[in-house]
């Protein structure tokens, strides 16, 4: 329980390289998410090379911080293996907190970047990465190793929890 109270979007990264082998590990947390009969729609695409991540701030407005990170993982759903959107968007967002949870406990940092469902970030990622068309993406992860900790989250409201009926 520790990663899901500690964990923090962390936008500010020291200048190092994360290996392959590395986010493959990140990614292999998310591969062990739970997912809608068991089908694992997802596909991954892990983004290290630096002109790429600096082109995704050109059309998304909260991912400056890939201009400094150690790499990006897009987590994608394969329409070819779920073909109702809304079973794999929420399948691809359990694969991706499983993803946070994963790059946190093992000291780096990361920030989930929305991408679907804003239409032009859907589109010009897709363009950049030359998704197929079947190929939905869903989140953007960035990593790296973090510049500093931030407090453990404390959130907790009583005041949005219903027992029984509303």
């Amino acid at each position: 329980m520790k990663e899901i109270y500690n964990r923090r979007s962390i936008r500010k990264y020291q200048d190092a390289t994360i290996t392959l082998e590395k986010a493959k590990e990140f990614i292999k947390a998310g591969m062990n998410a739970p997912s809608a009969n068991n089908i694992m729609p997802w596909q991954f695409i892990i983004i290290n090379d630096k002109t790429v991540l600096s082109q995704i701030p050109t059309f998304h407005p909260y991912s400056n911080m890939l201009n400094y990170a150690g790499g990006a993982i897009l987590v994608c759903g394969d329409r070819n293996i779920q073909n109702n959107d809304g079973y794999l968007v929420v399948d691809c967002s359990a694969a991706t907190e499983n993803i946070l949870l994963e790059i946190d406990s093992q000291g780096y940092g990361a920030v989930w970047l929305g991408i679907y469902p804003d239409g032009g970030r859907m589109s010009s990622i897709s363009e950049l990465l030359n998704l197929p068309a079947h190929i939905l993406p869903v989140s953007l992860i960035s990593y790296g190793l973090k510049v500093s900790d931030l407090e453990p989250n404390n959130k907790f409201f009583d005041d949005r929890i219903r027992i029984n009926r509303w």
